[in-house]
């Protein structure tokens, strides 16, 4: 048993319940006693090491994003990060990392529904790649990419076309795939941090830590603060409520808010005549 079945149990549980969803308070008490069985497998000789199962965390625990100042930072300084990679045979892990975090700041997918995409999963609406996920609940809903924010998906696809000697990826294969058993990657927590501190971004901010998580809530406060997004849009782009978007982000709202999502210009759009199926 690893990290990642501790990660698995976490998602199973949060869309497998009889009533309601469990709160973040009782998947903290059943971890505990899931890690005293292991403490006891431990003494009895069992097993060498406990594996790390962390502590899990409330999606709406308090964390912090990037400003402006530091997103450029971060998009000047993750292209020498991709680029130093290079040399030590890292390259294409952080370029399919570097499409991976630009998709979640310029869609506010959870880490978890990005993780599971598919290349049959994409649509075209409205001149706008749209992707279906499954959210928490495992209902489905489509999340828009912001115009042009759709360039890293073709980066990817390309990536994978090269990789197959020409030939599409088959629509049923992962968009984020480990290139070793298939299915979708586990994690990318260890990119991201070797990134933040690459690039020289504090892990903590004046509200809390920065973590792939933040990608989602400056995807959220960017929609609010600079295109003045309908809040019942965001919440159903999101997954979540406008309860819970007024909660934590009702200081960013205005009055008049108009805009739809779709709207803001993707970071470093490019125009392209290649067909692609999204």
């Amino acid at each position: 048993i690893k990290t990642k079945d501790f990660s698995d149990f976490l998602d199973y549980r949060r869309t497998n319940f009889k009533k309601k969803p469990p709160t973040n308070e009782t998947l903290i008490k059943e971890r505990t006693e899931i890690l005293a069985v292991f403490r006891f497998a431990k003494q009895k000789g069992h097993i060498a090491d406990i594996p790390d199962f962390p502590k899990p965390q409330s999606e709406n625990a308090q964390r912090d994003t990037w400003t402006e100042e530091e997103y450029r930072k971060i998009t000047i300084g993750m292209r020498e990060w991709v680029k130093s990679g290079k040399s030590t045979g890292a390259w294409k892990d952080r370029y399919i990392f570097q499409q991976y975090f630009y998709i979640l700041t310029n869609t506010g997918m959870r880490i978890g529904e990005a993780r599971t995409i598919r290349w049959g999963d994409f649509k075209r609406i409205n001149d706008l790649s749209v992707v279906t996920v499954f959210g928490k609940t495992k209902k489905k809903r489509d999340v828009v990419f912001t115009k042009g924010g759709d360039r890293y998906l073709r980066n990817l696809y390309d990536l994978r076309v090269e990789e197959l000697g020409g030939t599409n990826p088959s629509s049923d294969e992962f968009v984020f795939m480990n290139r070793k058993t298939g299915k979708p990657v586990e994690s990318f927590k260890t990119a991201f941090n070797s990134m933040i501190k690459f690039v020289g971004i504090p892990k903590s901010g004046k509200d809390g830590s920065r973590t792939l998580y933040s990608c989602r809530h400056y995807y959220a406060t960017n929609q609010i603060q600079k295109q003045n997004a309908n809040v019942f849009i965001l919440a159903n782009q999101m997954g979540t409520s406008t309860d819970m978007i007024k909660k934590y982000y009702g200081h960013l709202i205005t009055e008049e808010i108009a805009a739809h999502i779709g709207d803001r210009e993707g970071r470093e759009t490019t125009k392209t005549e290649k067909v692609y199926p999204f």
